[in-house]
């Protein structure tokens, strides 16, 4: 008889000492600012909760491990920050992905693990990788995640990084940070 593998998800939060690449490059680009709301779906230990909370920026999150407790709201930026990568299952991969897209006023914030050349000490598993650390990576590249995301959310993201995308849903917003682009 098959017994199901379960994947330790929780083992890929990493503590930090400074915010996130992607919630850096969202304060930079002035994607999100101070008077916005933050969500993080998928906090982990939630420390970019608690550097948008030190910048006066009013920010919550939820992580099924280590708060899950705490409820799935809507924010104006919401950031699934290195999350889609973790789901060993594609199917539930596309529900949080709607989902976190559901809860954005103004813009989602994706980020992934990009395209490695060479996987050390990882079998595959799926469509990704089951790690020495019995956790799951799935690597994409830049078209690869654009083409999912355009896919599932229709709506045109927009590359802040080689896997880290906005992905927004206020006109104005988008104009903005286009012209700021510029």
């Amino acid at each position: 008889m098959d017994t199901e593998i379960v994947i330790d998800r929780h083992r890929t939060a990493i503590k930090r000492n400074s915010c996130s690449r992607p919630i850096k490059l969202a304060l930079d680009d002035e994607v999100l600012v101070p008077g916005m709301s933050f969500f993080d779906y998928g906090c982990g230990h939630g420390q970019d909760v608690e550097f948008m909370t030190k910048l006066g920026i009013d920010a919550s999150g939820y992580d099924p491990y280590f708060f899950p407790d705490e409820p799935k709201k809507s924010a104006d930026i919401v950031a699934l920050g290195y999350i889609l990568n973790v789901i060993e299952n594609p199917a539930e991969r596309l529900i949080v992905l709607k989902k976190a897209f559901s809860l954005a006023n103004i813009c989602l914030v994706v980020a992934v693990q990009p395209l490695k050349a060479k996987v050390t000490g990882a079998v595959v598993f799926g469509d990704g990788y089951r790690t020495t650390r019995n956790t799951f990576q799935k690597y994409y590249h830049p078209k690869e995640l654009a083409k999912f995301l355009i896919e599932t959310l229709k709506v045109l993201p927009h590359s802040a990084d080689t896997t880290i995308f906005y992905l927004f849903k206020d006109q104005m917003a988008e104009d903005l940070y286009l012209l700021n682009k510029i």
